[in-house]
């Protein structure tokens, strides 16, 4: 694909044409015919050239598997090794599915382009038709990424009406409050989730809000009360703690209501304006059951999940050994550390830049902050 065949607001980036397998150590090959378009240093016309040439060799029939499928047939690749295209289907009816086994990440793959080496590179570009917001991965969203007018539209409406009316808004609601269409609602959450703002089902018609951090719309480890009336379920125990600082609940106490993820027991806490005024029976800790890795795939719910209060670490280590895997601890002080700069910026500012869950990032802030890393082996 050429360069100039495309959108000019299309996404592009530079990666090396070889890198080092992460688990096997091999090397590989990164371009492709479909996305390659120049190497970085050379004119168009020498880059393209050697490039054809490198194609010619890998996509020559000695190095190409065509299976001849038949029902019921399974398939495993490598994707980092293998690259692979199917051809159009010829007649009748095909069903394949294709189910990635493991998350995969090119900043994970590529670690020289962080250290700045200076290795053979192409110019890449995005399959034909991609949008730039959806060729962008959540884990890693880079902090340029600019918001659409509808997207800011409707993240500032959603936001004030689930403080208001105590609830998310349905398509309806948001319609009504915005002007938008149905299609462009839809497609500012999209955009919203990639950016880690949101998590809606895109599978479902009506693209439901599942999570508007701090708010949640399925009845999740901690409740909200203001006046001492329910107000929302809380995304998760991080949350819960920086909640008191939005616009809407400038001046007010509110508790927080929750539990020991080992023991279901009571932990409630009360605060005002991002400080913590009293707890009940004791000052929780938080426990984190999944590493950074996997906090953010495609959306953040999962890492949400794995984000809960317990009584203290004997309680922790009990509940570590209900699920199945280890865990982090936060002090209530490292989460309020931890937290304070979406604080004064979520509900305040609907311009805020898109997040990024970049693991590496996270693991320094971490150690800033002296949480103990060990039981993630890091």
């Amino acid at each position: 694909m050429r360069v100039e065949n495309i959108r000019p607001n299309s996404p592009r980036c530079e990666r090396p044409i070889f890198a080092k397998h992460p688990r096997t150590g091999s090397e590989v090959i990164t371009a492709n015919e479909l996305h390659s378009d120049s190497i970085v240093g050379m004119s168009n016309n020498e880059g393209r050239a050697l490039l054809r040439e490198l194609f010619d060799f890998m996509y020559d029939a000695s190095n190409v598997v065509d299976p001849h499928w038949s029902v019921g047939d399974l398939l495993l690749w490598d994707n980092i090794s293998l690259q692979h295209e199917r051809q159009g289907f010829v007649v009748g009816k095909e069903d394949l599915k294709r189910e990635p086994l493991r998350p995969f990440s090119y900043e994970r793959f590529f670690p020289a382009s962080r250290s700045g080496a200076r290795l053979p590179s192409i110019l890449a570009t995005p399959a034909k038709g991609t949008d730039p917001q959806e060729a962008l991965m959540a884990q890693y969203v880079p902090s340029a990424m600019e918001w659409s007018e509808r997207a800011l539209q409707v993240r500032a409406f959603v936001f004030d009406f689930w403080a208001e009316q105590r609830r998310g808004p349905n398509l309806r609601d948001v319609h009504e409050g915005t002007g938008l269409s149905r299609r462009d609602i839809v497609q500012a959450y999209k955009e919203l989730q990639t950016g880690i703002v949101v998590v809606v089902d895109q599978d479902s018609p009506n693209c439901d809000i599942i999570k508007i951090p701090p708010y949640s719309a399925f009845p999740s480890q901690v409740a909200l009360y203001v006046d001492d009336s329910f107000h929302s379920f809380i995304g998760c125990a991080h949350e819960a703690v920086a909640v008191s600082k939005m616009p809407h609940f400038a001046g007010k106490e509110v508790r927080l209501e929750s539990y020991c993820a080992c023991c279901l027991e009571p932990i409630t806490f009360w605060s005002r304006e991002f400080e913590v005024t009293r707890y009940e029976p004791i000052e929780p800790l938080v426990h984190v059951a999944a590493q950074v890795w996997d906090w953010v795939h495609d959306d953040m719910k999962s890492m949400c999940d794995h984000t809960n209060f317990v009584l203290n670490r004997e309680h922790g280590e009990r509940y570590e050994r209900q699920i199945g895997r280890r865990g982090i601890y936060f002090t209530m002080d490292q989460v309020h550390a931890y937290v304070e700069p979406a604080v004064g910026t979520r509900g305040w500012d609907y311009h805020w830049p898109s997040q990024s869950m970049s693991p590496e990032k996270l693991i320094g802030r971490l150690q800033e902050l002296g949480i103990d890393l060990t039981p993630w082996d890091i």
